[in-house]
């Protein structure tokens, strides 16, 4: 069985938010890469040169600030160019329609029953508890 679905407007803040999670992880990774590369860099180029011995301790700082320096201007940048691009999506499916996507569903699936799932109990009924202490009933009024 066919089931057609259009795709007529994307949420933007929902779409900030994946993206700025996604290119933050390729901004950390790229970050550690040249991190690494420069902390590498800086601890021979300290070995082989005597006039710049100090410039290894120097890569390898720059390269911990790279880190997550890199993730978040990967986020920021990614996700806003992301969003904008949502955007003009929105804009350009209002104007002559979203996306349409075509879903083939197995006939057993789509005729199967939904499973409903029964709460079980495993406290009592919290209306029927009655308070601790002395019963007014057995107490005796004088």
């Amino acid at each position: 069985m066919l089931t057609g679905f259009e795709i007529k407007r994307i949420e933007l803040w929902t779409l900030f938010k994946l993206a700025f999670f996604i290119y933050a992880a390729i901004g950390l990774v790229v970050g550690m890469i040249y991190g690494f590369l420069l902390l590498v860099g800086g601890v021979f180029g300290s070995f082989l040169d005597d006039e710049m011995a100090g410039l290894g301790f120097l890569g390898g700082v720059i390269g911990l600030f790279l880190i997550p320096f890199l993730a978040v201007l990967y986020g920021a940048i990614g996700s806003v160019f992301i969003t904008v691009l949502g955007w003009v999506y929105n804009v350009s499916a209002g104007l002559i329609g979203g996306i349409r996507l075509t879903v083939d569903v197995d006939d057993a699936q789509a005729q199967a029953p939904a499973e409903t799932s029964q709460p079980t109990e495993t406290a009592e009924d919290p209306a029927r508890m009655v308070p601790p202490g002395p019963n007014p009933a057995d107490t005796e009024s004088e």
